[in-house]
C-alpha cells in the first residue's frame, strides 16, 4: 500500500512540477530526458487486495493521468534538444507509441487526452525523419492504429473533435501522401496504404449523418493531394490513388443539419471556398478547390492528366448519363440522398 501510494505521489508531483515549468539542466540533458521517459513508462501500479473499489479507481485515474500528463510535457522537450535524429530518440518515440496503444483500454477516460497528445507528439517526429530503422509506412500504420484506438474510447465530443483535427493534421500531409504514392502505388506497386485506409475509415465514421467529420477530413486532405512544394509538373500525383473517392465526393451532398441532434454553426466560413458556397456543398467545394489549384493544361504532368483528370471526367459523365429513379423519394441522410 505504501509503495503504491509512493508511486502515485511520485508521478503526481512530477506532473505538477513539469506543469509549472520545471526544466532539465546541465550536460547530457537529452539523455536524461530520454531516461526519464523510459522510467515513467516502466512504472507500474500494483494495488493491494482489500482496497475499496472507489479508492482503487481514484488511484488508477490519478496514476494514468499523471503518467501520460508527464510524458506529454517531456516529449516536446526531447524534440527541442534532439537536433538530429538518433537511434535513442527513435527508440523512445517508438516505445511511447507502443505503450500508448497497449494502455488505451486500461486508461480512464480522463487520461485519454494526454495519452493522445503523447502519441501525436511521438508520431509527428517519427514521420519527420528519413532513414529510420522501421519502414515509414509501417511506422505510419502503428501511429494511425494508436490514434484510432484512442478515438474509439473517447466519449467527450469536444475532445473527439480536437483529436480528429490533430490526427488529420498529422497524417494528411503532402509529403506523406507522396511517399505513400511512390512506395505503394506508382509503377504498379501494391504495398500498404495506411493513410488511404485511415481516410476511408474516417469517411465511414462520418457516414451520411455527420457532415462535420467529412468537412474536417476533406478540408485537410484536399490540400495534401496537391503534394509538397515541388516542381509544378508533379502537382497532384499523390491524389491519383484517391481518384474514386474524388469522384464520389464531387457528387456528395451534406444532409441538412438536425437542430435537435447537436450544435452546428450554419455561419461557419471556410477561407478556401467562395462565400456563397451552399451548406450542402462544402465537402465537394474542397474537392473543386483542389482541382482548381492543379496546373493548367500544358503544365500539368501527363500522368496526372491521364490517370486523374481524364478518369474523373469519364466517371462523372457516366454518373450524369445514368437516369435517376424519379418515382423514388430519397430519405434525408441516406446515401441516395447524398448522391442526388
Amino acid at each position: 500500500s505504501e509503495s503504491s501510494t509512493h508511486v502515485v505521489k511520485y508521478l503526481t508531483l512530477s506532473y505538477a512540477a513539469l506543469s509549472c515549468g520545471a526544466a532539465f539542466t546541465g550536460d547530457g540533458k537529452l539523455m536524461r530526458l530520454i531516461s526519464t521517459c523510459h522510467t515513467v513508462l516502466g512504472v507500474e501500479l500494483s494495488l493491494p487486495p482489500g482496497i475499496k473499489k472507489e479508492a482503487k479507481q481514484a488511484c488508477r485515474s490519478i496514476f494514468q493521468y499523471a503518467r501520460w500528463g508527464s510524458l506529454s510535457l517531456i516529449v516536446p522537450k526531447i524534440v527541442e534538444e534532439a537536433e538530429a535524429h538518433s537511434a535513442e530518440v527513435e527508440d523512445v518515440y517508438q516505445t511511447i507509441l507502443d505503450s500508448a496503444r497497449e494502455s488505451v483500454d486500461a486508461t480512464p477516460i480522463i487520461a485519454l487526452p494526454p495519452l493522445f497528445d503523447c502519441a501525436i507528439g511521438a508520431g509527428r517526429h517519427i514521420v519527420k525523419f528519413d532513414g529510420q530503422e522501421i519502414p515509414l509506412l509501417l511506422s505510419l500504420q502503428n501511429i494511425i492504429e494508436t490514434l484510432f484506438a484512442v478515438l474509439e474510447e473517447e466519449t467527450s465530443s469536444s475532445n473527439w473533435t480536437y483529436m480528429l483535427n490533430k490526427m488529420c493534421q498529422l497524417i494528411f500531409s503532402g509529403k506523406l501522401l507522396l511517399d505513400e504514392y511512390q512506395l505503394s502505388h506508382a509503377n504498379d506497386s501494391r504495398g500498404p496504404m495506411p493513410i488511404m485506409q485511415a481516410f476511408e475509415k474516417l469517411l465511414h465514421i462520418g457516414g451520411t449523418t455527420k457532415p462535420h467529420i467529412y468537412k474536417t477530413v476533406v478540408s485537410q486532405i484536399s490540400v495534401a493531394w496537391l503534394g509538397p512544394e515541388q516542381p509544378e509538373g508533379d502537382v497532384g500525383l499523390c491524389a491519383i490513388p484517391y481518384r474514386e473517392h474524388i469522384v464520389d465526393l464531387l457528387v456528395w451532398k451534406e444532409c441538412r443539419w438536425d437542430e435537435n441532434a447537436g450544435k452546428e454553426d450554419s455561419n461557419e466560413k471556410w477561407d478556401v471556398l467562395p462565400e456563397a458556397t451552399d451548406n450542402s456543398s462544402i465537402t465537394r467545394g474542397f474537392v473543386l478547390s483542389f482541382l482548381s489549384n492543379l496546373p493548367s493544361l500544358g503544365d500539368i504532368s501527363d500522368v496526372v492528366l491521364k490517370e486523374l483528370i481524364y478518369f474523373v471526367i469519364r466517371k462523372l459523365i457516366d454518373i450524369v448519363g445514368t437516369k435517376p429513379d424519379r418515382a423514388k423519394a430519397f430519405i434525408t441522410g441516406s446515401e441516395e440522398y447524398a448522391r442526388t
